[in-house]
């Protein structure tokens, strides 16, 4: 549980954001009487409980990575800051992350290559306990919690495994992608071997667009992100010492770009399991790079998994 009194004052801060913004404020006010009240502000509470818990949880990850280094308060690019450990930092970043997203950004995009937030969410309950027992299963959601794709694991896992007669390989796992925006399929390909794995995306032609592969890294978990279009554009994800369940997106030095793991949000995406929240700058990927970073964001979800 987070602490009563810091609680008690990123309400009291969140509030005040709200009520000094007439365009939030009339989102909430349902009945014009001027205050905050009702569900509304029980979605807003909720969260504001639920990221001061993470909170909690990422300074018990980020010492951690602290001992791991060797070396106290050692960071590196794309660390981050601690903004949010200040007194009304989690109610700032609410207010300007979540409270002012565009209603439905999702409703005008042509295709989830075109959006630059989007969420994935595993589905199936349970099942999420137990890893490579069933297949994975996961929705694409839209900035507001709309569904906007699905992403499901073709073979289970652990009878692959069990079947498979090579000591020296790992048989890839492939990932059926709908894009039910622009009506289009993908596939994902993951491919793991010694000191390598990467996933592969395909268009319906069977033709691959893009890749994300995990590079080495004695501390950072880190991924390389590419485009196999005429750009061949690159960019890096990376994990952060002060903010570990945020990987930054990097394109050389700056950040431009986050992925973060165990997001909840406002509306749809307050319902629980386990989530990550993709956000790039607009001229940060075109659409083959932005699957590439939703592949990345899965690379590193099977990575915590097996963690």
């Amino acid at each position: 549980m987070p602490d009563s009194n810091r609680l008690r004052q990123e309400l009291r801060r969140i509030r005040e954001l709200i009520a000094a913004d007439p365009a939030i404020l009339a989102r909430f006010d349902m009945d014009g009487n001027g205050e905050i009240d009702g569900h509304e502000w029980e979605q807003v509470r909720r969260l504001v409980t639920i990221r001061l818990e993470r909170q909690v949880q990422e300074e018990a990850e980020r010492r951690q990575m602290t001992d791991a280094l060797g070396e106290e308060g050692q960071v590196g690019p794309g660390a981050g800051s601690s903004s949010d450990a200040a007194v009304g930092g989690v109610a700032q970043g609410i207010y300007e992350q979540d409270l002012h997203a565009e209603a439905s950004p999702a409703a005008s995009a042509g295709a989830i290559g075109d959006l630059r937030q989007v969420v994935l969410r595993q589905e199936g309950g349970a099942k999420q306990l137990f890893g490579g027992m069933f297949r994975r299963e996961y929705s694409i959601l839209g900035p507001d919690g709309s569904p906007i794709g699905t992403v499901k694991q073709r073979e289970n896992e652990m009878l692959q495994n069990m079947t498979n007669r090579d000591i020296f390989s790992v048989p890839d796992l492939h990932f059926d992608i709908f894009d039910s925006l622009g009506g289009e399929r993908w596939e994902f390909q993951r491919e793991e071997g010694l000191a390598r794995e990467r996933i592969g995306i395909f268009d319906e032609r069977g033709l691959m667009v893009a890749w994300t592969a995990w590079r080495f890294s004695l501390v950072w978990r880190k991924y390389e992100v590419c485009s196999c279009t005429g750009t061949g554009r690159r960019l890096i994800v990376q994990n952060q010492l002060l903010k570990p369940w945020t990987l930054a997106v990097l394109s050389g030095d700056q950040t431009v770009g986050r992925i973060e793991r165990g997001f909840s949000g406002l509306g749809g995406l307050l319902s629980g399991g386990n989530q990550m929240r993709l956000v790039v700058e607009p001229d940060a990927a075109d659409a083959p790079l932005m699957w590439a970073l939703i592949a990345a964001a899965l690379l590193n979800d099977l990575a915590n998994e097996e963690k």
